[in-house]
């Protein structure tokens, strides 16, 4: 069973990402701030993170930025998840310091899936 990391400081969405990549089969674990997911990620190492870019305490970028700078999580991929819609620059800031996908809440949890499996396949043809 593969083991995603959600990050989420929003109770409601958190519980809806998690309820719905459960009901997908996933194991999922959950974190509610960048501090929270930085030690989870270094301790349990799922195969993929779905982290939202506004956490409370360490901005999801820089979250990012430290777990890509790890030898022990750089080749966790990253799907990053914001509601800052007026930020035109913030999936290429995403894409460009390691996220590996980049969405805009609402997310729809069919389109999220979808990209979810579809980062997973391909970092398992590369390991």
């Amino acid at each position: 069973m593969q083991r995603i990391l959600v990050a989420e400081n929003d109770p409601f969405a958190n519980q809806s990402f998690t309820a719905a990549l459960t009901f997908e089969g996933f194991d999922v674990l959950s974190c509610v701030n960048g501090s929270e997911v930085i030690a989870t990620a270094s301790l349990r190492q799922p195969d993929i993170i779905v982290s939202a870019a506004q956490l409370p305490d360490i901005s999801g970028f820089e979250v990012c930025r430290r777990l890509k700078s790890d030898a022990e999580t750089r080749d966790i991929p990253l799907l990053m998840v914001s509601s800052d819609g007026q930020n035109t620059d913030e999936p290429a800031m995403a894409l460009d310091i390691g996220a590996e996908d980049y969405m805009l809440k609402p997310v729809s949890f069919r389109v999220l899936i979808s990209r979810i499996k579809s980062i997973l396949r391909i970092f398992e043809g590369h390991s």
